[in-house]
Order: structure tokens, then C-alpha cells, then sequence
């Protein structure tokens, strides 16, 4: 999942942020300010968790990221 993460995130937000933890069906990520927390958690993470899972099912991974929960750092 950590991999899926830097494959999917532009740099100028991969940068910002880094996955901590994957369990059953979520990914946690924390994120460095209160502002791109805001971005993530409340207007991206519909468009992150679909690129996590279209990449994961091109690399024929089987395994799905349901949610996506940010915490700030």
C-alpha cells in the first residue's frame, strides 16, 4: 500500500504527507499541515482512494484500499 501511495500522490503532495499503517481495508496517512489535512480529508479522498485502487489492480493486487483516514501530524 506504501508503494501504491508514491505511485498515485503527486510529489508536491507525497512530499506532505506519508502512509503509517494498512489494516483491514485502511490506509492512515499523516499529513504535515492543517490545510492540506483539510484538502485530503474533506475534497481528495474519493480521487485518492480510486487511484490507490486502480493502481493496485493494474499491478494484479488483490487486496483494496476501502478508506482512507488522515491525521495530522
Amino acid at each position: 500500500m506504501f508503494k501504491a501511495w508514491e505511485q498515485v500522490v503527486p510529489e508536491s503532495i507525497a512530499t506532505r504527507t506519508r502512509p503509517v499503517s494498512y489494516r483491514n481495508g485502511k490506509l492512515l496517512v499523516v499529513v504535515d499541515s492543517a490545510p492540506l489535512f483539510e484538502e485530503m480529508s474533506c475534497f481528495r479522498q474519493d480521487e485518492f482512494l480510486s487511484l490507490l485502487n486502480g493502481w493496485l489492480n493494474q499491478q494484479n493486487v488483490i487486496t483494496a484500499v476501502r478508506n482512507l483516514e488522515f491525521r495530522r501530524k
